[in-house]
């Protein structure tokens, strides 16, 4: 391995809509493994929101099953943003992330 060191900064929210809008699953230890086969990995740090439970329970259980498996990722570190509700004009409903909180 070269001696060469990286640390990763993923913004869950993009990540996740582009994967959805391409259709591309992926695995983030295989990611991590192709990676640290050129560098060595010290952090890797994965910005997002708890989804809003009142909202769609489904779905915020599903985020949450899969925040506390990629939790178990070696020097993984997922850090918790607030998730804003927008009330729009013509009342549709938008989220923005802001702030940050290290779980």
């Amino acid at each position: 391995m070269n001696n060469q060191r990286v640390a990763i900064f993923i913004n869950g929210s993009n990540l996740y809509h582009n994967l959805k809008r391409y259709d591309i699953k992926t695995n983030f230890e295989n990611i991590i493994k192709r990676i640290e086969t050129k560098r060595e990995i010290v952090d890797i740090f994965y910005y997002t929101a708890l989804l809003d439970k009142s909202i769609d329970e489904k779905k915020y259980k599903d985020h949450k099953r899969f925040l506390d498996k990629i939790k178990g990722i070696p020097n993984f570190n997922i850090v918790l943003c607030n998730l804003r509700k927008i009330v729009l004009p013509g009342g549709s409903v938008d989220f923005s992330i802001k702030g940050m909180m290290f779980i």
